[in-house]
């Protein structure tokens, strides 16, 4: 009977561990159940990798007006002997009538006289024509045989030099401008000229002469004179474009 009892206590005595480590082995699992439901629950660290992916679309968007910014004014036709140029604001191309030069704005000096009409055959030089304070020199052609009015008659040259007190902004195509554009500028839009020479006097500056096909004005009264566009550059070692002159009566 004692050794019944005895066994009986051995049994118990050596299921108590058994259950400990059952119970041990839930809580644990549990554990990690919980482990991994806070896991599931915790905001993903990508999102933070999408908001940083998304900024190199904004700099492109930049980037795109910047380039907008500076795109090529298409007022001119990148042809040097379309003869069309900026003069400040205007777009202008030779020849025009001097009615059209002036419902641009631009009108003559209060120091010269404009006439009513010119005799044919005839070609004034009229110097500063005013718009906003800027001056600029025209010259003007009556080539027919009658009188004509003043407005009628076309200007076949302007000039435009940085001599003047109040020149203005005169652009041709491709972006070369009076006082900013250098030789290098000019050379590498248009090539070398038809004309190369030395200004005269101790400047030491070039003369530039790009020349047209078409030549000598149609009434011939005053010899041979090209269409064409005429630039000065200085003599430092800038060579800044000092002097523009543009002619065109074809």
């Amino acid at each position: 009977m004692k050794r019944t009892i005895a066994l009986i206590l051995v049994l118990i005595l050596a299921l108590i561990p058994v259950v400990a480590c059952s119970d041990a082995n839930e809580a644990t699992d549990k554990n990690d159940s919980n482990t991994s439901a806070e896991s599931n629950d915790t905001p993903a660290e990508n999102d933070d990798s999408e908001t940083l992916q998304a900024a190199p679309n904004e700099l492109d968007d930049n980037d795109q007006n910047d380039d907008d910014n500076h795109e090529e004014d298409l007022s001119l036709s990148g042809v040097l002997y379309d003869f069309t140029f900026k003069l400040d604001d205007d777009t202008i191309t030779l020849p025009l009538t001097i009615g059209e030069f002036r419902a641009l704005g631009w009108d003559h000096s209060d120091l010269y006289i404009l006439p009513d009409t010119v005799e044919g055959h005839t070609r004034l030089l009229m110097p500063y024509f005013i718009k906003n304070g800027s001056e600029a020199n025209i010259q003007v052609l009556n080539a027919s045989e009658d009188e004509l009015p003043i407005n009628e008659c076309i200007i076949y040259n302007i000039k435009v030099s940085l001599d003047q007190e109040k020149s203005p902004v005169i652009e041709l195509p491709k972006g070369i401008k009076l006082g900013v554009s250098t030789k290098d500028d000019l050379i590498n839009a248009f090539g070398w000229p038809t004309k190369l020479g030395i200004l005269a006097g101790d400047n030491g500056g070039e003369v530039f002469e790009y020349l047209a096909e078409h030549f000598g004005l149609s009434t011939g009264i005053w010899g041979p004179s090209a269409n064409g566009v005429t630039i000065y550059t200085s003599g430092d070692p800038h060579h800044i474009i000092t002097y523009i002159e543009i002619s065109n009566i074809s």
